[in-house]
């Protein structure tokens, strides 16, 4: 039987074998529990394997066996079982049929049937069950045993299997005989197979759709027609089938005296019959939809109507029929590899020989009937062709082919004709053949096979693997290339919207509209190594699929995959340090000292292994490993922590399943939560402390350097300022020196009381390092009036201040030393009227000056020499110290620029000075 997770379990005399696609599996105990000799098994809804032995019922389930304890079953022996989709359990002992209930809180009842001598129980389409006996068929249904087919009908040599089907039902005996009961007429015949076919009948089996016959050492198929064919597995030697099965992936299973055989599902299987020779070629399928099938030394099957009859050919005619072909009128032309043509026309047969077709070979490869009726032979010395209409051939060499070239197969399409030869590939183009060079590969490149798909070129070479063009401008364009696991191409075909591409060793099926992703079918499959000069497929009206070798025809029954339910990617056992876990528990924790994990997963594929292939990953965020078949990984001085690793499973190209293993291994002593925590807080203090203390070191420094910086600047503001006094009093008393010698008394004494006032006012701020604007304003009044006295007041004098400044303060002596600047060398040296103009504003953060006089300006060459002196400079120089020094204090950019004013003359100076806060 088969178990829901995809396994097959199979009972032997001393115990039960579990096969998972890979790995046989024994179970002959448990420390429990023995298990003897298994006579029965069956599988319930829930997954449970039941066993019948001679020493009673059980059942495995998680992982365990457990004896189904019921008073009267303990010690009885099992000879059949079956398990219902309602629960119920039959099971048949030699003398009685019981039925074994399960009630709520699982507890168990059962009835008892008195029934001799039961050898088979099958379940019917409606939950009823029929028991053969060994003398008679019997029906279980609502609790009750009724008679099927009474003994006064006939009289049977022990049912040995039963098949409901529609209205009918098919019984098969234990002398070998099958009968069909028709319910609706009440009516029952006898079905007989071809004598000496079907020795020791086994059982009836669904497969693929069709009821199958299972004997000894062969399977039949009925057709619609009342005849049977034949199917021998490979290489099948059986001496007796005992049981079979067909799984969930439609694998017809044999159990034999010699053991267990698998028939695949979506598998070539050979057609054999009494009278068809296993050497088959060549398929032609006529118009009649009569399969012709060509065979060695010239004989000729056609297969018509479920008959088989041999074709009668001319005495000369032998060798292998390579190929066949039909004309659109009827005409056949048959070709054999060494012993040239036979055309048939209606009822006449005319042997061709090769003498009549000037310098053609008698070993012919290919026939061909292109859109326009052309007839094209390929041969061993190059391709002849006989034009629709005539009855000449035409030698390949006028048209461009060399005669020294192997003619492989001859295609034509949208795309013209083509031709696969020993010497390349080649289109006909203008009338001649013109040889098309493949990319990638030499001119001289063996082309074996050839398939024209609509715009696509398949090409298959010697060597090189399958190509795939596109053909563009008389170029080929390559879009892909298979070249695993053969390189070498025999044959390609389309048939079910896939290619199928046959090579010596494996079939190949592509799907081009799916990023040519493609399936390996190989001797598992019931594909075979055949020769390497005959392998050819075959697609008939119907799209199905056929192969012929030198070795037998072989048909593709159904390739569709739909039905195929996928399983999981099984974890089947982990071993820590030699030690086998629990994989059932709910999380999976391992001790810090774990040294090794040691973990074995396999897919359960009862199809074919050949070609699974897996991959794993220590976290989702990790790499992939590369493809590979092991199922097994080992990891070594794993560290601790939680692991999730991901495991993933594909057959050929095909992605199957992915599964996840998660576990964690604990965290050594010293690297306990509490004691990291514990470390984590002492260093934590440690390096507050260390920070702290290193932070106030710091912030001390950097006040002290602070405060030191602030006296050097104050110390440097105060020498500067005291600088700019001396210079300003020096030019104060020269001017009073200039009044007393040009003889103006009175306003040298006027000139002196102002002075003296201007002193005590220097005298009161010049301590100070900043001072009110409002302040500063009163300074310049009374300097002003001073120089106004020099002037005989012809200066004008405007001073415009934003009255919201006034309480503002600002560096003390920056203004005067602009004002008396633009004063003594801008206004002094002009004549006419001398105006003076001081604005104070606000401008962002910063208090703006301006002074503007309507002097000599820079352009004056007076002025120029008069700045130049070293006096005046120092003045200016003197500014932009304090200045540099408040920026450094402030941490605010200060300015000093003077200008020329363009359109009325003199000069503007402008100051930029931070409003202390």
């Amino acid at each position: 039987v088969e178990d829901h997770a995809g396994h097959l379990w199979i009972g032997t005399d001393v115990g039960l074998v579990r096969f998972n696609g890979y790995d046989f599996q024994d179970f002959y105990a448990d420390s429990t529990y023995h298990l003897g000799k298994v006579n029965a098994l069956a599988v319930d809804r829930e997954g449970a394997i039941w066993i019948g032995t001679n020493t009673g019922l059980s059942k495995y389930e998680h992982g365990s066996f457990m004896p189904v304890s019921l008073a009267g079953l303990d010690t009885i022996s099992i000879q059949r079982l079956l398990v219902q989709d309602s629960g119920e359990v039959i099971l048949a002992t030699i003398r009685d049929l019981y039925v074994i209930k399960t009630e709520i809180g699982d507890s168990m009842t059962f009835q008892q049937f008195a029934l001799s001598g039961i050898i088979n129980l099958t379940e019917g389409e409606n939950q009823e069950v029929l028991v053969g006996t060994v003398d008679d068929l019997k029906l279980y249904r609502n609790g009750g045993i009724n008679d099927l087919i009474g003994p006064e009908r006939l009289a049977f040599e022990g049912v040995l299997d039963v098949y409901p089907m529609d209205d009918n039902l098919l019984i098969g005996t234990e002398d070998d005989n099958i009968f069909a009961y028709h319910f609706n007429t009440d009516r029952l015949e006898m079905i007989r197979p071809y004598a000496n076919y079907y020795d020791d009948f086994a059982s009836f089996e669904k497969w693929e759709d069709e009821v199958w016959f299972v004997y000894g050492w062969s399977v039949m198929q009925q057709t619609d027609t009342g005849e049977f064919f034949i199917y021998f597995p490979d290489n099948w030697n059986i001496k007796f089938v005992n049981t079979s099965l067909v799984d969930a992936n439609q694998n017809l299973w044999l159990g034999s005296t010699e053991g267990l055989i698998r028939i695949r599902r979506s598998s070539f299987i050979s057609i054999d019959h009494p009278q068809i020779s296993r050497e088959i070629y060549s398929l032609m399928e006529d118009a009649n939809h009569t399969l012709w099938m060509g065979s060695n030394h010239g004989k000729v099957y056609q297969w018509r109507q479920s008959k088989i009859i041999e074709w009668d050919g001319p005495d000369d005619f032998g060798g292998e029929v390579i190929d066949m072909l039909q004309e659109p009128g009827g005409n056949i032309w048959l070709a054999s590899y060494w012993q040239g043509l036979v055309y048939i026309d209606g009822e006449r047969t005319m042997r061709i020989h090769e003498s009549e077709i000037s310098e053609m070979s008698p070993d012919i490869y290919d026939l061909h009937l292109d859109q326009v009726g052309n007839l094209w032979i390929g041969t061993y010395r190059g391709v002849f062709v006989r034009e629709a209409g005539s009855t000449e051939f035409i030698s390949g060499i006028t048209l461009g082919i060399r005669d020294q070239c192997d003619v492989y197969e001859i295609q034509d399409g949208s795309t013209g004709v083509w031709i696969a030869a020993s010497c390349g590939l080649f289109n006909l183009q203008g009338g001649a053949f013109k040889q098309v060079l493949l990319p990638e590969l030499s001119a001289n490149t063996q082309i074996r096979s050839l398939l024209i798909d609509e715009d696509l070129v398949w090409v298959g070479t010697v060597g090189f693997g399958l190509r795939c063009y596109s053909f563009e401008n008389n170029e080929l364009k390559l879009l892909h290339v298979i070249d695993d696991p053969d390189r070498t191409i025999l044959d390609i075909v389309k048939a079910k919207d896939h290619i199928w591409v046959g090579t010596p060793r494996v079939l190949l099926k592509v799907a081009p509209d799916d990023g040519f992703d493609y399936e390996v079918l190989t001797n598992t499959d019931g594909f075979f190594t055949a020769g390497y000069a005959y392998l050819k497929l075959f697609v008939d009206h119907t799209n199905a699929l056929y192969i012929t070798t030198s070795r037998g025809l072989k048909k593709l029954v159904d390739e569709s995959q739909d039905q195929i339910p996928k399983r999981d990617l099984i974890i089947n056992q982990v071993l820590v340090d030699g030690q086998e876990i629990d994989l059932n528990s709910p999380e999976i924790n391992l001790a810090a000292s774990t040294k090794i994990i040691e973990l074995s997963y396999y897919y359960p594929n009862l199809t074919n292994t050949e070609f699974i292939s897996y991959q794993w990953s220590m976290s989702e965020d990790q790499e992939w490993t590369d493809w590979s078949k092991d199922r097994k990984i080992s990891l070594y001085n794993p560290k601790s922590g939680a692991y999730h690793l991901q495991l993933r499973v594909k057959r050929a190209n095909q992605f199957l399943h992915q599964n996840t293993f998660s576990f964690f291994i604990a965290y050594p002593w010293y690297q306990k939560g509490w004691i990291q925590s514990l470390v984590v807080l002492l260093v934590g203090l440690g390096v507050y402390y260390y920070l702290k203390r290193r932070e106030t070191r710091i912030r001390i420094d950097q006040e002290v350097e602070n405060q030191r910086a602030l006296a050097m600047a104050s110390l440097e503001s105060r020498a500067l300022r005291a600088q700019m006094n001396p210079h300003f009093l020096f030019n104060i008393l020269n001017n009073l020196q200039e009044m007393i010698l040009t003889g103006e008394s009175q306003l040298a004494q006027t000139y002196l009381t102002k002075f003296s006032r201007l002193m005590r006012m220097i005298l009161n701020i010049s301590a100070k390092e900043y001072i009110r604007i409002e302040d500063e304003i009163d300074f310049l009044n009374l300097y002003l009036d001073l120089e106004q006295l020099r002037f005989d007041h012809q200066l004008a004098i405007e001073i415009e201040v934003d009255q919201e400044l006034l309480s503002e303060q600002i560096p003390v002596f920056m203004i005067q030393p602009l004002v008396e600047n633009a004063i003594r060398h801008g206004l002094r040296p002009m004549e006419g009227k001398k105006i003076l103009h001081i604005v104070i504003d606000q401008e962002n953060s910063f208090v703006r000056v301006r002074v503007k006089d309507n002097g000599i300006g820079f352009k004056s060459k007076g002025r120029l020499g008069v700045m130049n002196q070293d006096q005046d400079v120092r003045a200016l120089d003197l500014i932009r110290q304090r200045l540099s020094i408040l920026a450094q204090k402030s941490g605010l950019e200060c300015k000093l620029s003077l200008r020329s004013i363009q359109d009325k003359g003199g000069i503007e100076s402008r100051l930029l000075l931070p409003i202390r806060i």
